[in-house]
């Protein structure tokens, strides 16, 4: 798994992880079949995205409490996570509203 946004303090002043600041936030890239940099595409593949493994993820991350993912896989949808801009290629994981803490 690689972790392409941790938490760290003032982890947001790099646009645009503004939310990466008070350690209840990660993103990561989908998992693959080679080991390479992958993503999806609005079809939920691409030749080395491995759909299984990343979905296997996510819910992990969901049964762990996650209340926020953001991954724009259709079929990640069915394990709460919902479609947002730019995350075709990563996945974003928040515990926000269950940590009862907001970035600012």
């Amino acid at each position: 798994m690689t972790i392409t946004a941790g938490n760290l303090r003032w982890g947001g002043l790099y646009p645009p992880h503004f939310t990466h600041r008070i350690g209840n936030e990660i993103d990561f890239r989908p998992m693959s079949f080679d080991g390479k940099p992958t993503w999806c595409n609005a079809n939920g593949n691409y030749p080395n995205y491995d759909r299984e493994k990343t979905l296997a993820l996510i819910k992990i991350f969901k049964d762990a409490g996650a209340d926020e993912i953001y991954f724009n896989d259709p079929k990640s949808f069915e394990f709460g996570a919902k479609p947002l801009s730019g995350h075709h290629n990563h996945v974003h994981i928040s515990w926000s509203k269950k940590l009862g803490k907001k970035p600012f």
